[in-house]
């Protein structure tokens, strides 16, 4: 092997035959042949090699100087190494070559192979020289933290602590605590973070009779987990630090000779989290029945549960692949053979020979993992009953043979658990969790990238809302064959060979809430030609492979399987699935967003329209009537005050309608409805921005503007304004709206807000007898409707009782205010509303004015309580209403409550309005008064 050149990675990069170096060049040549070691058998494109030798910023003449570069190479690697320039770019062959690392990897997965067998010697033979060829703890140094190579050394160093693991836990069996202790102390010191390594070190502590040193460690590691990541040590680090604690015979040392059950496993999970329930449930199922059978979505943690609980299990463990028959008969095949059992017997021979050795063991365990069916199994369940059975499958439909449980996302706390042992980071993972949907196999995929990349949390996130499907699609998991979208679209592609109804409800669903969708909705977008047993049949193939959830009359989808459905549509099957779930949405709809009627169905329909906009933004698509439906689902949110939802569904329209269509008229409308939105939260100066943006587009598309959207956006301006003390302007923008909606037959709704605006527009005027004016005309269109049970009745009276008492009628303006409360609780219920707050505001003041003073201090104080509640304690539209409880207090009686009533109301003003707002001179004249009282 001297005449063997040999590239080595592990530590500093060098070439050398036997113990004589080669020179090879600069940096950058150098740094071009590391590139190729990385990516080694794989070929690597010009772009790439010159990004990485040139730190992202090549020179115009790099192609020629890389070809440079690799010539060089090959006169000093040749003929050992190759240097092939193929249509891909340039790739290494080794002839009488090796790389260290590649000899590391061979070595250590013999190892674990080695290791599932019990030839300790072996294990020892193969991993000490391995691991010696680490020279360093880096990799391809000094290159190691470059983009190129973050990957390739990730992936060493963790094989390297895998490796000094499988190395101590030869020792350990061998009883050599000592040699196991040297070889993990070490990587403990590097790795605070990794449980595994620290569980082992203080196991061989604890037998090398250094429990105080074990303890130690344990006190260390807790320590930094707590201060550091803010979480507890896992249950099997703190199971050994108790077992150390009691002497626990499991501990000690028991000799190879009596260790006479075979045990065929995978690796052990380096990380489990948030599985202790689901763990001590499937033990209690196993003690009762023997049998147990963990179902759910493709990487949720089916086989990491099992997995830990098979490498707890003290007895014979079989680990078997259970995918199809040829898996379970290989697992069978070794198993026996482990027994004694002769080789080359017949199935039925095998599996007979199989049971007998089995009856005569106790304690055995057999893991059945990812069978697909219990056809899959059920000849290979041993018939005797002295072990115990574990099957992971997708599907739920075991239940014939035992107890099934279902694995499903992680919750909150365990998510967010996993995401700080899993990255070493203090940062808040909790929105790392949710984008996740706290699936472990996402959420180990996400840890793993961000530490290969070496980037924050936020910066993936950022990533992942830009380019979603090509993130979930990097790198497959450690211990996992397929990154999360591979996994899923291997499930998606058997749903849709069983069944096209089944794919085309999966795709549907894709654009619906992932939150009960009702099977009413779903039947209105697919077609199942009016029969339910061919429905049924389709949800069942679903269902086989744990996609969705079922109720009785819903399902449930995980949000980050929509996200990879869609990304696998075409651009054409994307439009036709949203249109689909389109149609089923506008049928489910009700008619009159703002009826108080209407409002049950509107809020079982309106999680699914948001869902349905957030996906064909992330589709890009825009079926006709869809702003339709959003607009009457805003009107809806709009009259039930949930401004932030509003919000979000204005902001996903506009999106979606300047992606698809640009500045058409509709997306004026949509900014003139989130100048409204605005406008409602105090938000003045925002809401003039959108109407002046909002009347821009309409004067670029004036001749296909319909005069109702006109109207519509000038009383919108014309209620900013008011609200700005400019109330004449206001009063003439209304009269102007008004005289369009009665030209052009506006609704009814668009009339009477209108006429209810200008009559406030008056009162700001001190015109009380035109204002009274204009609110009954606005009670006659209402009452012309039937609208009594209204939110715009409620309003309307109120606003007229507002007027009545500034006119001196205090008792007829009393009897309106109790009328309109009464009103407003019956249509929104006895919830914090800001319109109830408002009337209450109302009621308190005709109240003062009536000399009933602690009537109206509790009621100005339930208005200011509401409003405080739903928008914080320094919301502009608190201030009147704590300036109106102030003049209650003073009433009352209580002078030093009253000044900090005023003040506070001043100072929110002021804040928010400026000293000239007619508001803040009220209240600066009342807190001045007050004063001069006190004076």
């Amino acid at each position: 092997m001297t005449d063997q050149l040999c590239l080595t990675v592990l530590g500093p990069m060098e070439a050398t035959i036997g113990d004589e170096r080669i020179a090879l060049g600069g940096p950058r040549q150098r740094a071009l042949l590391a590139v190729l070691v990385a990516a080694y058998p794989a070929s690597v494109s010009l772009e790439r090699l010159a990004d990485a030798v040139w730190d992202g910023d090549p020179p115009a003449t790099h192609q020629a100087t890389l070809h440079a570069y690799a010539s060089r190479i090959r006169k000093l690697v040749s003929p050992a190494v190759a240097l092939v320039c193929d249509p891909q770019g340039y790739r290494l062959v080794l002839h009488a070559a090796t790389i260290d690392a590649g000899s590391f990897s061979i070595a250590v997965a013999r190892a674990q192979q080695e290791l599932a067998e019990g030839r300790l010697s072996e294990v020892i033979e193969l991993l000490q020289p391995a691991l010696a060829l680490w020279r360093s703890a880096s990799v391809l140094d000094p290159w190691e933290n470059e983009p190129w190579a973050r990957d390739y050394a990730a992936g060493l160093t963790e094989q390297r602590l895998v490796g000094a693991e499988i190395l101590a836990e030869a020792h350990l069996q061998l009883d050599q605590p000592r040699a196991a202790v040297a070889d993990l102390e070490a990587l403990v010191a590097q790795r605070p973070y990794a449980e595994s390594t620290a569980r082992l070190l203080m196991v061989a502590l604890y037998r090398d009779h250094r429990q105080a040193e074990a303890l130690r460690l344990f006190d260390r590691c807790r320590h930094a987990l707590s201060a550091e990541l803010g979480i507890d040590p896992s249950a099997a680090l703190q199971k050994t630090h108790q077992q150390i604690l009691t002497h626990h015979p499991l501990l000690d040392w028991h000799p190879a000779a009596t260790a006479v059950a075979p045990r065929i496993l995978p690796p052990r999970p380096r990380l489990v989290v948030g599985r202790d329930q689901t763990m001590a449930q499937v033990e209690r199922q196993l003690a009762e029945s023997g049998t147990v059978t963990l179902y759910g979505l493709p990487g949720s943690g089916k086989t990491t549960v099992a997995a830990e609980i098979a490498h707890e299990h003290p007895g014979l463990v079989c680990w078997v692949p259970a995918e199809d028959r040829a898996g379970v008969l290989n697992a069978f095949a070794e198993l026996a053979s482990r027994l004694g059992v002769p080789a080359g017997l017949a199935e039925s021979e095998l599996l007979e020979s199989l049971w007998t050795r089995l009856g005569a063991l106790d304690d055995w365990l057999l893991v059945f993992d990812n069978a697909e069916h219990p056809d899959t199994v059920r000849r290979f369940v041993p018939p005797v009953r002295n072990g115990q059975l574990i099957i992971t499958s997708r599907s739920p439909a075991w239940s014939a043979l035992g107890g099934t449980i279902k694995i499903g996302p992680l919750d909150d706390a365990a998510a967010l658990a996993f995401v700080r042992r899993r990255t070493g980071r203090e940062e808040d993972g909790s929105s790392l969790a949710e984008a996740m949907g706290k699936l472990p196999l996402a959420l180990e995929q996400a840890c793993s990238y961000i530490d290969e990349t070496g980037m924050t949390l936020a910066q993936y996130l950022q990533i992942l809302a830009r380019r979603r499907t090509e993130l979930l699609s990097r790198g497959a998991p450690a211990a996992h064959p397929h990154p999360v979208t591979t996994t899923w679209e291997l499930v998606f592609e058997d749903v849709r060979r069983r069944s096209d109804l089944a794919a085309e409800i999966l795709e549907v669903s894709a654009y619906l809430s992932a939150e009960g969708l009702p099977l009413s909705m779903l039947e209105m977008a697919v077609d199942v030609g009016g029969d339910e047993l061919r429905l049924a049949d389709a949800l069942a193939e679903l269902l086989r492979f744990s996609i969705v959830d079922r109720s009785e009359s819903s399902l449930r989808v995980h949000r980050l399987v929509q996200s990879v459905v869609r990304s696998q549509l075409s651009p054409a099957d994307r439009h036709l699935r949203a249109a689909a779930a389109l149609r089923s949405l506008q049928s489910s709809a009700p008619s009159g967003p703002v009826v108080p009627d209407s409002w049950p169905a509107w809020s079982l329909v309106t999680p699914h329209v948001l869902a349905f906009l957030r996906a064909a933004v992330d589709s890009d698509v825009l079926p006709d009537g869809t702003v339709h439906l959003a607009l009457r689902c805003y009107r809806y949110l709009r009259a039930r005050s949930a401004l932030d939802s509003a919000h979000d569904l204005l902001d996903l329209v506009i999106a979606l309608v300047e992606s698809v269509r640009g500045r058409v008229p509709v997306l004026g409308e949509l900014h003139a409805d989130r100048a409204d939105l605005l406008d409602a939260e105090g938000s003045l100066a925002e809401a003039r921005v959108e109407l002046e943006q909002a009347l821009a587009i309409f004067e670029e598309n004036a001749d296909s503007v319909p005069e109702v959207t006109m109207a519509r956006t000038w009383a919108r301006l014309a209620h900013a304004l008011n609200c700005s003390d400019e109330p004449a302007s206001s009063a003439d923008h209304y009269r102007r709206a008004l005289t369009l909606l009665r030209s052009c037959g506006g609704e009814p709704e668009e009339v009477t807000n209108a006429l209810i605006g200008l009559g406030y527009a008056c009162w700001a005027q001190q015109d009380y007898w035109a204002a009274e004016e204009h609110l009954r005309a606005a009670l006659t269109v209402l009452d012309e409707q039937g609208w009594t049970r209204h939110p715009l009745h409620a309003d309307a009276v109120s606003g007229l009782g507002m007027m009545l008492h500034e006119q001196g009628r205090l008792a007829e303006a009393q009897t309106l205010q109790l009328a309109a409360l009464g009103e407003m609780i019956e249509v929104h219920g006895a919830v914090d509303h800001p319109a109830i707050a408002y009337t209450y505001d109302k009621l308190g003041y005709v109240e003062g004015l009536l000399g009933d003073h602690p009537a109206s201090m509790e009621h100005h104080g339930k208005a200011v309580e509401i409003l405080q509640r739903l928008f914080g304690l320094d919301d502009a539209r608190l201030a009147m209403m704590i300036s109106n409880l102030g003049s209650a207090q003073l009433a009352c009686g209580d002078v030093s409550a009253a000044v900090a009533s005023q003040q506070r109301a001043y100072a929110i003003l002021l804040e928010h309005y400026g000293s000239a707002h007619r508001d803040t001179r009220l209240v600066a004249a009342r807190a001045q008064d007050l004063l001069v009282c006190i004076a």
